[in-house]
């Protein structure tokens, strides 16, 4: 299966997001698990909802985007992505993630979208801030023993349905 390697590939690789810190390795098994719950998930219920990226020439999978929605706060989603290093600074995040975005105010019913990054990720404070997204005061996080500034901005629905329009 094709698009399992390539998922693997992207999710597996030793260059972490900028900024990020290195995730724990993702084993096979695990892969076609969640891709196979992610695949029969419906769109409407709470919980994360993960698409992955294809490339537009080869159709290759070269990342994910997706969000998090509580069953407590439906119209809220917490989205995030990952893109393989090799086609990073592309544009490719920033338009997927502008899809994605639009997609939950559109169909969804979302009113508000977040997302967080290591306070070094400069790309993707940098797609956050292209986005029209605001940044909101920095949080102190914990991983692996370690802590770290996590940076978050936010986006409501009416913003980005007034944000002028580029291109």
């Amino acid at each position: 299966m094709q698009d399992l390697s390539d998922y693997l590939a992207f999710r597996n690789e030793t260059a972490p997001n900028e900024g990020e810190p290195q995730t724990a390795s993702v084993r096979e098994s695990d892969a076609r698990t969640l891709l196979s719950a992610q695949q029969d998930r419906s769109l409407t219920e709470p919980g994360w909802l993960m698409m992955v990226l294809e490339h537009p020439q080869t159709g290759r999978v070269i990342g994910e985007v997706g969000g998090f929605r509580s069953p407590h706060e439906m119209s809220r989603a917490n989205i995030g992505w990952w893109l393989h290093h090799a086609y990073r600074g592309q544009g490719l995040a920033t338009e997927a993630v502008a899809a994605f975005i639009q997609w939950g105010f559109e169909n969804l019913g979302l009113e508000l979208v977040d997302a967080s990054c290591h306070a070094d990720n400069h790309r993707s404070q940098a797609l956050m801030e292209r986005l029209g997204m605001h940044r909101e005061p920095d949080t102190k996080r914990e991983l692996n023993g370690r802590s770290f500034d996590e940076r978050t901005y936010s986006l409501h629905r009416l913003d980005w349905l007034t944000r002028p329009k580029s291109g």
